[in-house]
């Protein structure tokens, strides 16, 4: 009984983690909408800073292709970090299973058995 009830306590740890991976799979719908809406005002704000830095762009010359290639990198970096920290704090993983399952340790080691996980009750009224 120890080795799964340290089973179940690694899985939980493993879970609480490493649940960032889950995120975009449990994003709501307002959520998706906040993130969009920021990657609408962080392309507009880029946009105006290339109106402003033309003069900038074209006064650094031919060789300075890399610094703009880095720029954007940089500029997409941004739009996946904001659009992480949206989900981070959007997103949640309160159900209802997943916080009794942190309880499941102390309730076996207490009562020995999770009663509404138990078959005993169900399968003795099938003796004859």
């Amino acid at each position: 009984m120890a080795e799964t009830l340290a089973y179940l306590d690694n899985y939980l740890k493993g879970f609480h983690d490493n649940k960032e991976v889950f995120l975009e799979f449990r994003q709501s719908k307002t959520s998706k909408r906040k993130a969009e809406a920021q990657d609408k005002q962080l392309r507009k704000r880029h946009a105006e800073e290339d109106v402003d830095g033309i003069t900038l762009r074209n006064s650094m010359g031919s060789g300075s292709k890399s610094k703009w290639q880095c720029l954007e990198i940089a500029r997409k970096e941004e739009c996946k970090d904001q659009r992480l920290e949206i989900m981070e704090r959007e997103t949640h993983f309160n159900y209802p299973k997943m916080h009794l399952a942190m309880h499941f340790h102390d309730q076996v080691i207490r009562f020995d058995n999770l009663l509404m996980y138990s078959t005993e009750i169900s399968e003795s009224s099938y003796q004859t």
